[in-house]
């Protein structure tokens, strides 16, 4: 592993952790050199809890900036983005804005990640090139559930990884996300009883895809993106009895001993989801056996 370079390119603060947080915290641990490349800051994101509430899109519309810090705590808990932990944004702070949901009239807006051209692809491009990681993970063609940015991220990496492949055809293998079907229900299926306030999930409705690999995390890797989740506070509650100043109110529920979940979150929409003990990947034009050994 000391050898090993891996990049994962993300849409937003919180994806890192939320996709891929303890695989990367898995291979850095093991001595990887792991860098996320995030896209945007998340502007148009919601917010948990009443204390910065002021901060979203059609208020101050600052949240961004905000989150730019969250970010920098998760990298921090997961243990990447080099010794300091310093987020990397595509295009500098600022280049691209969160786009928001398909049809709203944010993606309009000039700046929006899904306007970004040609000129992302060749900023990523030379961000990778800098780096040379023997492997990029992002999301698979349909952004996992739809989110034009996720979307976006896919095919500016599948287009900069295609070129320079042609020069270093070693490197620059490529793999996406996935939110498998069968973990995901058994992770429901632990769950006991949830936090007052909070919804039950309808499980048929997630977007889902299995996997060809399933990352089992340790106890180290698993506290990692815990810390890293909570982090992410003004996005990301999680059901552990802990208060912060962004939300003040503690949330604690029940899971059983099966170990199919370890504990419960939600975003804004109060949706409760189970955190779950792997994470699960396809091989987009990496080798399935490579990357099965890789990660």
């Amino acid at each position: 592993m000391n050898d090993l370079r891996v990049v994962a390119v993300h849409a937003h603060p919180d994806d890192e952790v939320i996709w891929t947080g303890g695989t990367l915290a898995k291979l850095a641990r093991n001595g990887a050199d792991v860098t996320v490349i995030t896209c945007t800051t998340g502007e148009l994101g919601e917010v948990i809890g009443d204390t910065y509430q002021a901060l979203v899109g059609d208020r101050l519309d600052i949240l961004g900036g905000f989150r730019l810090r969250e970010l920098a705590g998760s990298l921090t808990a997961l243990g990447i983005n080099g010794p300091n932990h310093i987020p990397v944004l595509l295009g500098g702070i600022g280049a691209y804005r969160d786009s928001g949901m398909e049809g709203s009239p944010t993606t309009d807006h000039p700046h929006a990640f899904v306007r970004s051209g040609e000129q992302a692809v060749s900023q990523l491009q030379e961000l990778l090139a800098e780096l040379r990681p023997h492997l990029v993970i992002t999301y698979d063609a349909d952004g996992g559930y739809g989110h034009p940015d996720h979307i976006r991220a896919h095919e500016i990496t599948v287009e900069a990884t295609r070129r320079l492949r042609e020069v270093e055809p070693d490197l620059y293998r490529t793999a996406w996300t996935k939110t498998d079907p069968e973990a995901i229900s058994a992770g429901y299926a632990a769950i006991v009883d949830i936090p007052d306030g909070w919804i039950p999930a309808d499980v048929d409705s997630i977007a889902t895809a299995p996997g060809q690999i399933e990352v089992t995390l340790s106890e180290d890797d698993l506290d990692a993106k815990h810390a890293g989740m909570r982090a992410h506070a003004t996005q990301i509650w999680l059901a552990d009895a802990q208060s912060s100043d962004v939300n003040p109110q503690a949330a604690e529920g029940s899971i059983d001993d099966s170990g199919r979940a370890l504990g419960m979150w939600t975003l804004s929409n109060l949706v409760t989801q189970p955190l779950i003990p792997t994470e699960h990947f396809g091989a987009g034009t990496a080798d399935e056996s490579w990357l099965r050994d890789v990660l």
